[in-house]
């Protein structure tokens, strides 16, 4: 009696869409009284569809496609035809078990399962696109709900989690090395970049403390040329970013690198300014040296943390594979 009212009720959604379209049939399913269609029992699912008086089809039965993700499979139905006016309906049932590893496709058909309840919610709605082979204008949506899977398809579901957990746990694994590698290089170039740091700022000192013991005379002016070549640096990290200065940043460089001239003009009026000035330029130059080393080593620390977060997701995430798939080899014995 339930399946007669459910047949009922799909063939007044049929005719009354016949009426409006000539072009495509549209395929309605129902189990429960209800258009969402859950699988974890034996009872019936139907389907309904509608096309012209005069069109051929087998008399008994229907193969219709199932589609999901450029995946498909095949399954037999059973139906009956009933004529009304001067249209044709098809009453159709699914296979009491639509799912089964054994079957050509079906295996790959639950991993596009997993793929999209595995992005989602393992208690959602699948939406899989069907078609009747015979008749390519005859296609609907049917709605599988998961919630209260596996039910009947225990064996089903866990071969294909098996399977399909085998091939992340590759792809898993694949990640692991690839962000343990990148942690390993990364971690190289960091101890060699802090190493070259601590060397240059080893040079500074040396030169900041022959400068003060050799020329304190000249500390103002090395002081405003330290001045001046921190705010050309600032102004020129913006060029290596690729921001091109403005006009009045272009006038502020133009300044500064007059000014500096003018001190070093002045510096070298005597012996020991020129010497000062030689010990100062190597500082200079290692100043700059190691303002660079730092932002290469930022960036390198940068790359490091990222994939160090990475590497230990997928530490946890292979646990977890590892985890369930000692479940599903149980299960599966």
């Amino acid at each position: 009696m339930q399946l007669f009212y459910i047949v009922l009720l799909l063939f007044s959604w049929s005719t009354s869409f016949a009426q409006t379209d000539t072009e495509t049939f549209p395929i309605y399913y129902a189990k429960d009284s209800s258009s969402i269609i859950k699988l974890d029992d034996k009872f019936k699912t139907v389907f309904v569809f509608s096309c012209p008086k005069e069109t051929a089809l087998p008399e008994h039965a229907l193969a219709v496609t199932f589609s999901l993700n450029n995946n498909t499979i095949v399954v037999p139905t059973s139906i009956q035809k009933i004529k009304k006016k001067n249209r044709l309906i098809i009453v159709g049932e699914l296979p009491n078990k639509i799912f089964d590893t054994a079957l050509e496709g079906h295996l790959d058909f639950g991993k596009a399962m997993l793929d999209i309840l595995d992005t989602i919610d393992r208690d959602s709605i699948i939406t899989i696109q069907t078609n009747i082979n015979d008749l390519p204008q005859a296609n609907g949506y049917l709605y599988l709900d998961c919630k209260h899977w596996p039910g009947i398809y225990a064996d089903y579901w866990n071969k294909v989690e098996q399977v399909w957990l085998l091939e992340q746990q590759a792809m898993v694994q694949d990640s692991i090395q690839k962000y343990q590698s990148t942690t390993n290089r990364t971690e190289a170039l960091l101890e060699a970049s802090q190493k070259y740091v601590d060397a240059l700022s080893g040079k500074m000192n040396t030169s900041d403390k022959e400068l003060s013991r050799k020329y304190p005379q000249f500390s103002t002016s090395f002081e405003s040329l330290k001045s001046i070549n921190e705010r050309l640096d600032n102004l020129f990290d913006h060029t290596k970013k690729g921001i091109r200065l403005t006009d009045e940043q272009s006038k502020k460089v133009a300044y500064l690198t007059a000014d500096a001239s003018k001190l070093k003009r002045e510096l070298k009026q005597s012996n020991e300014g020129k010497d000062a000035l030689n010990i100062f330029e190597e500082r200079s130059k290692a100043n700059s040296q190691m303002h660079s080393a730092e932002a290469q080593y930022e960036a390198t620390k940068a790359i490091h943390d990222n994939a160090e977060e990475q590497l230990n997701i997928y530490k946890i995430k292979a646990k977890a594979i590892a985890k369930r798939l000692n479940v599903l080899k149980k299960a599966l014995r």
